[in-house]
């Protein structure tokens, strides 16, 4: 599957694009997103226009508190989640754009420090995030 090119329409979800952990495997397990740096209270930001798929406020799975957005980018249908919030700042069914505060990053669920667990999924697959993201704005040189 082709990544969706950005037009300007998708979005880092936090603006200082520091990764401290790639998507991949490690001790025996499959790390099914990209973590970026980030301490608790930063603003978490969807990456595209979308509407919330699933909102989880409280910390009680391993994700802790987190948000599922679904998009459609030039033709392209994915989601994207967002997890291990201090706070979560919308709710299942609305509407967002792309560059919208949807959050705050923390230390909830299954955690080791304050950080944005994000992940992309296509036709409810857990994909690398990493070919979505080359062609995002702002991404990195």
């Amino acid at each position: 599957m082709n990544p969706p090119s950005s037009g300007g329409s998708i979005i880092w979800p936090l603006a200082n694009n520091k990764i401290s952990s790639p998507y991949g495997y490690r001790w025996g397990s499959l790390h099914a997103g990209i973590d970026f740096e980030g301490p608790t209270g930063t603003p978490i930001m969807s990456v595209a226009d979308g509407i919330v798929k699933a909102a989880f406020p409280s910390a009680g799975n391993s994700l802790g508190i987190c948000a599922i957005i679904s998009h459609n980018v030039n033709g392209v249908k994915f989601d994207t989640l967002y997890g291990h919030m201090s706070s979560l700042g919308v709710g299942v069914g609305q509407t967002v754009s792309g560059g919208q505060v949807i959050g705050t990053v923390g230390s909830t669920g299954n955690s080791t420090g304050s950080h944005l667990h994000y992940e992309v999924h296509v036709n409810g697959i857990q994909i690398d995030p990493a070919p979505f993201m080359a062609n995002y704005a702002g991404a990195p040189g």
